[in-house]
């Protein structure tokens, strides 16, 4: 897969924004093992030279200094995503989960008040007559009571509800994570480019600077034979 970089070297030391952005060059996916780079599944989308541009234009940078402003908040807002996805998605199977033991245990709620309701022999008569139903209440009992909260109430009607509620607000953020991965994704490849970026400058420029010290120790050479011959 083609990757945005620049072919064009600028005429300062420090690598233009802009200048990564440009021509693709040979590929480089398999060279960036970025952890949110790594995450997105179309990677050839991300590297298209146009989705780059068009990323660059929309969130307004146009430095290096300005790109990692934009990471910073990029990654702070990441991070809250996911805690409240966290913290969201735990809610949301805890309900779940007592919503389906209270479903459980319900039928049995008034077999087992009318039993405590009773006394001497008649709770114990009661007992003999529903003796199975009596012990499967008191083994779903277990469940619902290890996940309600400490003042929690019977409300199933409430829990549906906030289930609904946390999932629309998961379901939100999950899309913030996913948009804030994207985001890293291009701060990611356009670090990765500026550094092939310099590195191919510096290369380069040693190239040139050993190419210069070749032609002056020939010029040296060529005079010192010049001036033997005089």
């Amino acid at each position: 897969l083609p990757s945005a970089v620049n072919t064009r070297r600028p005429s300062k030391r420090a690598t233009p924004l802009l200048s990564v952005v440009s021509v693709p060059s040979a590929p480089r996916l398999p060279l960036i093992q970025e952890p949110n780079f790594k995450k997105v599944s179309n990677r050839a989308v991300l590297m298209d030279i146009e989705n780059v541009r068009r990323f660059v234009e929309e969130k307004g940078i146009d430095s290096f200094e300005a790109l990692e402003t934009f990471a910073v908040q990029q990654e702070a807002s990441k991070k809250e995503a996911e805690e409240i996805c966290n913290r969201d998605g735990r809610e949301i199977r805890r309900l779940k989960e007592l919503s389906e033991a209270y479903a459980a245990y319900a039928p049995y709620i008034p077999i087992r008040n009318e039993y405590l309701q009773k006394k001497g022999i008649a709770q114990a008569v009661y007992h003999s007559q529903h003796k199975k139903e009596l012990e499967t209440a008191k083994e779903l009992r277990i469940p619902v009571y290890e996940l309600l909260r400490e003042g929690e109430k019977f409300t199933p009607k409430k829990w549906e509800a906030q289930i609904k509620e946390l999932t629309q607000e998961y379901e939100k953020q999950s899309r913030r994570y996913g948009r804030s991965t994207v985001n890293l994704a291009y701060v990611e490849l356009l670090r990765h480019n500026r550094k092939i970026d310099e590195r191919e400058q510096k290369n380069k420029d040693q190239s040139q600077s050993r190419q210069h010290e070749k032609m002056d120790r020939g010029q040296k050479q060529k005079k010192k034979h010049q001036e033997m011959e005089l």
